[in-house]
């Protein structure tokens, strides 16, 4: 793991929240694709 400097600091945390954020997207996405599955897989 590299050392980041002070100055370095506001960048990084404005990466790992656009991280956060694209992994809080995908996981909503999948949540709502796993329903659409459960739904085509009924017995009607």
């Amino acid at each position: 793991m590299e050392k980041l400097t002070f100055e370095q600091l506001p960048e990084a945390i404005a990466l790992l929240l656009e991280k956060v954020k694209r992994i809080e997207f995908l996981l909503a996405k999948g949540k709502g694709a796993d329903d659409q599955f459960k739904q085509m897989l009924t017995t009607n």
